[in-house]
């Protein structure tokens, strides 16, 4: 059996921690069929093939999950997500940033990227930008990647949109 034990400091009240881990397990039950229930400050979830607890304190978050077989061989990108870290986010600016401190999927470190939703003539207009630092590869290796990657994102996006117009 694979385990993943994640540990992630934050800097929001209890409360707001626990309201944070409520809306994704209800994200998680809607997608995954997950079930969980909460025991004091830890979210207890399962579903086929994995079973785990998130502990909520003041000051971090620490996931333990166990995947079953079919599961395990997921791991590294549960990890990568689990990873991915939001920074930020303004609701009447319409703009969110966030950071991929491990695991990026991308030739780069130091990863953090800022989304903003503006009115272009009554239409939508997203402006993605990020910051990083090559790893291994030139500037324009690590940029192409990265664009790349965000071509095929909004296309999806762009599906979406389409599809639910």
């Amino acid at each position: 059996m694979s385990e993943i034990d994640i540990r992630r400091g934050h800097s929001l009240t209890l409360p707001k921690a626990r309201e944070a881990a409520e809306k994704v397990a209800r994200q998680l039950k809607q997608e995954f069929a997950l079930q969980y229930r909460w025991e004091g400050t830890s979210l207890h979830f399962t579903r086929a093939g994995v079973d785990g607890k998130l502990m909520v304190n003041t000051s971090e978050v620490h996931l333990r999950a166990k995947l079953g077989l079919l599961l395990a061989f997921l791991k590294p990108q549960i990890e990568r997500k689990v990873h991915e870290h939001l920074e930020a986010r303004d609701d009447q600016a319409r703009s969110l940033t966030y950071t991929i401190p491990e695991g990026v999927p991308f030739p780069v470190t130091g990863y953090r990227a800022t989304m903003v939703v503006s009115d272009d003539g009554g239409r939508g207009r997203l402006s993605w930008t990020c910051q990083f630092e090559p790893d291994g590869v030139s500037e324009a290796e690590a940029s192409g990647a990265i664009q790349q990657m965000y071509g095929v994102m909004i296309g999806w996006i762009s599906d979406l949109i389409a599809r639910e117009s």
